[in-house]
């Protein structure tokens, strides 16, 4: 029988596309020598494994995860005694504990160290309570809570304050004691540059724009320091009034 050319070309077309199919990807022997070993592991089976190795507490609604680890350390605990397979069938469930939940932080730093540092905020006598309401036997030694350091604390500041407040009155008396030199010096050559020739004459001195040393006028210290400075030479301040001062000659006896 002889076929026609289309039917001959589609002949052809159909074969292509099978050798094709059959070329295609490696060859079913090389798959002969290769074995897996790899084993997976779903992940709930994983997640199981996680829970049972964590407790979770819910404390006054702040949620905690504790080992169990942890909790296998002290057994005699209420904490311990709770998460056991005995009181917790399901070791995915929360166990609730009607307590302070932000202190319980501090009962489980207790369980891990051995001791705790209590922040201002916390009370040492609270926490005490709550180790002893969860069965932790508390050394009392081992919980340092902030009040003595707080009043030493407060002690230290205050001294400080102190020396604070001393060392400004020495740098103000400095302060003093420098601008009544200042203005002893400035009285001093003004003496000199006038012709005051008689025992107990006055001249005047303007202190325009001195702002500093009119200041220190203002003051009863100021003015005694910078007579004491005046002294030196012979001078004394009479008075001093709208950024005029007078200084006369000391009589001498």
């Amino acid at each position: 029988m002889r076929l026609s050319a289309s039917a001959m070309l589609a002949g052809v077309a159909l074969s292509a596309t099978r050798t094709l199919a059959f070329s295609v990807g490696p060859h079913p022997s090389a798959f002969a020598t290769t074995t897996s070993t790899t084993t997976v592991v779903p992940r709930t089976h994983m997640a199981l494994s996680m829970a049972k190795e964590i407790a979770k507490f819910n404390v006054g609604g702040h949620r905690y995860q504790v080992t169990r680890t942890l909790l296998e350390q002290h057994p005699d605990t209420m904490l311990a005694r709770s998460a056991s397979q005995v009181w917790q069938q399901d070791p995915e469930s929360e166990i609730f504990m009607e307590r302070n939940g932000i202190r319980f932080q501090y009962v489980l730093d207790y369980l891990r160290d051995g001791n705790v540092f209590l922040p201002v905020t916390e009370s040492k006598e609270a926490l005490i309570h709550d180790l002893n309401y969860f069965g932790i036997n508390a050394n009392d030694d081992m919980i340092n809570d902030s009040d003595s350091k707080l009043y030493s604390t407060s002690s230290a500041m205050s001294a400080i304050r102190k020396e604070i407040v001393e060392l400004d009155l020495e740098i103000a008396q400095l302060g003093l004691d420098s601008a009544s030199k200042s203005l002893a010096v400035k009285c001093v050559q003004e003496f000199y540059k006038s012709s005051v020739t008689q025992t107990g004459t006055s001249f005047v001195i303007h202190l325009d724009n001195d702002t500093l040393h009119w200041n220190l006028l203002q003051s009863a210290d100021g003015a005694n320091m910078c007579n004491h400075h005046l002294e030196r030479f012979g001078l004394e301040m009479r008075d001093a009034c709208n950024y005029v001062i007078h200084v006369q000659e000391l009589v001498k006896k």
